[in-house]
């Protein structure tokens, strides 16, 4: 008689062993399906003691395990039941093993016939007369080729072999924060955080690396998404940044109005998924440079606005000094930050073509070329109607059955659509086009205001097709 174990416990579970060496008896990690549990302490040779862990690794209770004689039985335990484990059993159990999967839970070895060996030809039905050799090596069937007779035999029981699916696509979605990025993957539903730091962008990459992804989608969060971004796509890893309006809206259209970091990383994967918008490359070092130049200089001369209006308000003289001088300041940032931008597009030989192709264009000037090629590369690549809804001045439907709606013009790129607002204003004076089609649409009675946009589409496409075609503005 070989010992075996007698293990009482208060729940069902199932659970699959390995043999080992009736000689190893270590305490390690083991689990029954979900719970997994380690051997807490040996007492003796005939007793041990389990600890049962919860999802955070806590001991949750505490199961009682003893060592007698006896044969093998059963590879189940149920409640208020006492099932005795063999000395394979056991010493699987005290080595602890991970679980196999439901799916290819090892079975008890079967009983075989005496008359039939492994990997024979088992009997015909209803033959009485067995064939002179029993268990010969088989050689498959030849009436049915489907047969699986005569190969090599799976190590896996038949039935409960999991078949390999092919891998599917996945998405990563990344709420980004001041100091930590929120991880989640569809449709795994895996989920981390790391610091945003150096040590946790280079985990965030290496992770992805070994994930690959199929696309890799953050928010624009006021530029905390910029170190992030170059992180992943210096790695060469597809990346897609969007507009939080978006994420917001698509959220609000599955139902989903909490709002927590992890939350907004799921929401972004999930939008990944369904939407699946194209990888965009990002802009190069001096791009960004750039764009962060044009950047500052507006909002300078929005501080230059907001101050000379104090300074009108202003009576206490000691106000009106301190004004001043932020005045006197502002403008000295106002002129230095015109030479870097100018010298910035003098350096590259594209920027200098397109500046001297928009600037040929009656009503554009430095301003306005200096914002078109910092804050729309895109045009030039895009026909006429697509790059007036990418900029905002194309107009929208609103219609529904027999009503037709005013249409407006919504969204886009407000920076430079401000700035082809005041290029066009200039335009309807000094553009002989620009004038005509202006005096046109006022005398068939559409309003001003609506006329001036009109204006702003049209004279978008013709600096559209001028950068396309890289010819200089031509008067017919």
């Amino acid at each position: 008689m070989s010992p075996f174990i007698n293990l009482e416990v208060d729940f069902e579970r199932r659970f699959a062993l390995r043999p080992l060496r009736d000689d190893d008896l270590r305490p390690a990690l083991v689990q029954l399906r979900d719970d997994p549990i380690c051997v807490k302490s040996l007492v003796g040779d005939q007793a041990a003691e389990l600890s049962v862990l919860d999802e955070r690794g806590h001991a949750d209770r505490v199961v009682a395990l003893s060592w007698q004689q006896g044969e093998p039985d059963e590879f189940t335990q149920r409640v208020g039941q006492r099932e005795n484990f063999g000395r394979q059993a056991a010493t699987g159990f005290a080595n602890g093993l991970a679980l196999s999967p439901p799916c290819i839970l090892p079975l008890p070895a079967p009983k075989l016939s005496a008359s039939l060996s492994v990997d024979g030809s088992p009997q015909p039905p209803r033959v009485s007369k067995p064939e002179k050799k029993q268990g010969a090596p088989s050689i498959g069937s030849a009436a049915n080729p489907n047969s699986r007779l005569g190969r090599t035999p799976s190590p896996h029981s038949q039935g409960r072999v999991m078949e390999q699916s092919p891998i599917a696509p996945s998405f990563v979605g990344i709420d980004v924060s001041k100091d930590r990025l929120d991880v989640h993957v569809c449709p795994s539903g895996h989920a981390f955080a790391v610091m945003r730091d150096g040590r946790g962008l280079e985990q965030l990459v290496n992770d992805l690396r070994r994930l690959a992804p199929t696309l890799i989608m953050l928010e624009a969060t006021g530029g905390f998404e910029i170190t992030v971004a170059a992180a992943l796509a210096n790695a060469g890893l597809p990346l897609a940044v969007v507009n939080p309006r978006q994420i917001r809206d698509f959220a609000r259209a599955t139902g989903r109005l909490a709002k927590t970091d992890a939350l907004d990383a799921q929401i972004i994967a999930l939008f990944a998924e369904r939407i699946r918008p194209e990888p965009r490359p990002l802009a190069d070092a001096d791009s960004q440079s750039l764009a962060e130049l044009i950047a500052r200089r507006r909002q300078v001369v929005e501080m230059l606005g907001m101050e000379t209006n104090r300074l009108h308000q202003a009576r206490n003289p000691r106000v009106q000094r301190m004004l001043k001088a932020t005045l006197k300041t502002l403008k000295a940032q106002l002129a230095e930050l015109d030479r870097d931008i100018d010298d910035t597009i003098k350096r590259s030989p594209i920027w200098r073509a397109a500046d001297d192709l928009l600037t040929s264009v009656p009503g554009v000037g430095d301003v306005t070329a200096h914002t078109l090629i910092a804050d729309l590369p895109e045009l030039g690549q895009l026909d006429r109607r697509r790059v007036a809804a990418l900029v905002g001045v194309a107009p929208i439907n609103r219609d529904s059955g027999q009503m037709r709606g005013r249409r407006t013009i919504a969204g886009g790129r407000i920076e430079v659509r401000n700035a082809l607002y005041m290029a066009t204003l200039s335009a309807i004076r000094w553009n002989p086009v620009i004038s005509k089609h202006y005096q046109s649409l006022v005398e068939r009675g559409r309003p001003k205001k609506v006329a001036l946009v009109a204006c702003m589409r049209r004279l978008l496409g013709i600096l559209n097709a001028i950068i396309r075609t890289n010819t200089p503005w031509r008067c017919a």
